[in-house]
């Protein structure tokens, strides 16, 4: 279907609405611009919204809540402006705003009005890509809020999960930095024998709680510092928290190059802790990921922790598959001040591989990554989801129409999209 034509059938839509209730509804069809819908309850329409439908497939998140999804904006308008839309992230500036607009009480600016609980939950419905590397050390202090949340309040719950499609492309974010305690917890009657420490979310991850899909992208050297100890926030892991029944984690992957243990790793204060490399809870579907790095926790911080360097726990009816991690980085003890304690024992949810191993087209990880440059290169790769598949059938290209004045290719790279010319 082309554009022109999915515009006429949304101005269709809009005109069968406005006529449905506009039978029992007095309306003032006053045109309003894209950027002030003003803010209308469900049910009570009083004019129906300008709606930007933007010509491309993609949006930047940027275009999106500026343009579609603006605070005043209703559920309606976001959805019409959205239809058949997928969103991209370009910019470190774009992952921030989009954490601070899905978290339960942050704001992007200091002014704006927070979102909705029903807007948070449209948004975390929708259909995200990256657009490219980024690197979110130009963010400096600004903080990832973790995606997701679940507490209770006086008798009131609160939750909210990632349920839409995070599609990494195969690019990497690298620095990522996350919130700390004071952005994850609240106390409540302080200063009063009531006083009662709550926190957002029990699990501290890029996606706290997912309940649909996450795949296709790698995190470098994330800095996660949680630096008081809360009583029900006491578990981590580098990209997802709790995968739901319904959740789907694939083709992910972090990589901690930082030199010793004593700089890498997830720094975080508990007295009984618990982490993991990918993934903490998996009750839905896990396949197809790998840890790299010397320790899953900081040296400062690990010998209160239980940790595991993939997945922490597989629950009944899950499944997992393809996991793996560098046991030659994979430290089984660590040093600091003078004093050595163990690291959990790895369970058998991944596969040990050695750094050779794993940089080469290997049993566990299979064929569907990309391993170059290959190990033998002095520039070598970790696997990635990026890249050009290579053709082993050959052909022969004619160069004229003169006979046999062919080409021939034994194998070959083909370009077919932009994010091929782009891994090109």
């Amino acid at each position: 279907m082309t554009n022109i034509l999915k515009k006429a059938v949304v101005l269709l839509l809009e005109l069968v609405v406005v006529f449905a209730i506009g039978s029992t509804l007095d309306f003032d069809f006053t045109s309003r611009g894209a950027s002030d819908y003003g803010i209308i309850d469900e049910h009570a329409y009083t004019e129906l919204p300008t709606v930007t439908l933007p010509d491309d497939d993609y949006i930047s998140y940027t275009t999106f809540r500026n343009d579609i999804a603006p605070t005043s904006a209703q559920i309606m308008a976001i959805n019409m402006g959205t239809w058949d839309k997928i969103i991209r992230f370009e910019t470190a500036e774009e992952l921030y705003r989009f954490s601070m607009d899905v978290s339960y009480n942050l704001k992007y600016t200091t002014f704006e009005t927070k979102l909705t609980q029903e807007a948070i939950s449209r948004l975390l419905s929708m259909h995200y890509v990256l657009g490219r590397d980024i690197d979110y050390s130009v963010m400096k202090s600004k903080r990832f809020n973790p995606i997701g949340f679940d507490f209770t309040i006086e008798d009131t719950h609160y939750q909210q999960a990632f349920t839409g499609i995070f599609d990494g492309n195969g690019f990497e974010i690298t620095n990522l930095y996350f919130s700390s305690f004071d952005e994850l917890t609240e106390i409540l009657y302080e200063g009063t024998e009531l006083e009662t420490e709550i926190s957002y979310t029990s699990y501290y991850a890029m996606f706290a709680y997912n309940e649909d899909e996450v795949k296709n992208f790698g995190l470098i050297n994330p800095t996660y510092e949680f630096n008081f100890e809360s009583a029900t926030l006491y578990k981590a892991a580098n990209i997802v928290g709790r995968n739901a029944e319904t959740g789907v984690v694939h083709h992910v992957y972090t990589i901690d190059y930082r030199p010793t243990a004593l700089v890498s790793g997830i720094r975080m204060v508990a007295s009984a802790g618990e982490a993991s490399g990918i993934l903490f809870d998996n009750y839905g579907t896990f396949y197809d990921a790998y840890f790299a790095g010397r320790v899953v926790m900081n040296a400062s911080y690990g010998s209160r922790f239980d940790v595991q360097p993939v997945l922490y726990e597989n629950h009944a009816g899950a499944t997992y598959s393809d996991l793996a991690f560098d046991d030659t980085l994979y430290q089984e003890s660590v040093t600091i001040a003078g004093s050595t304690y163990s690291i959990t024992t790895p369970n058998a949810y991944a596969t040990s591989l050695t750094t050779t191993q794993i940089r080469s087209n290997n049993a566990t990880l299979g064929s569907d990554w990309y391993y170059y440059p290959a190990e033998s290169n002095p520039y070598a790769k970790y696997p990635t989801t990026f890249g050009l598949a290579l053709v082993t059938t050959p052909i022969q290209i004619p160069l004229s129409s003169e006979p046999g004045d062919v080409l021939s290719l034994s194998s070959y790279y083909v370009i077919e999209d932009a994010l091929d010319f782009v891994a090109f």
